[in-house]
């Protein structure tokens, strides 16, 4: 290639536009464990097709926090967690249901 010829840059297409649903709200009557199950199952699976794992987990958290539903974030509300980043951390949010889920199990 000389040094008169241009390079041309292809942008890649771009991406279609994917509207991904929420999950439903998790839901805190009947089984919990189960329900937990099942919620946290449909929510790993929205986070990679919405592409929400990718963003901060601020975003994800106030997302998940968003698709307890207020039932549940009253439970959450309840927890007393200790710092702004237990707050904001999608992981830790999600360890919590699990937590719940034991309890669950073990008074049932």
């Amino acid at each position: 290639m000389s040094d008169d010829e241009e390079v041309r840059v292809v942008d890649p297409p771009p991406r279609m536009l994917q509207i991904v649903p929420f999950p439903p709200k998790l839901e805190i009557r009947g089984n919990l464990a189960n329900n937990w199950k099942r919620f946290k199952r449909v929510w790993c699976n929205y986070e990679i097709a919405s592409r929400l794992i990718k963003q901060g987990n601020e975003e994800r958290t106030v997302t998940l926090l968003t698709c307890f539903g207020p039932d549940a974030l009253e439970i959450v509300d309840g927890l007393n967690l200790d710092s702004d980043f237990e707050r904001t951390n999608a992981d830790i949010v999600s360890e919590i249901g699990d937590i719940l889920h034991w309890r669950n199990e073990r008074n049932v």
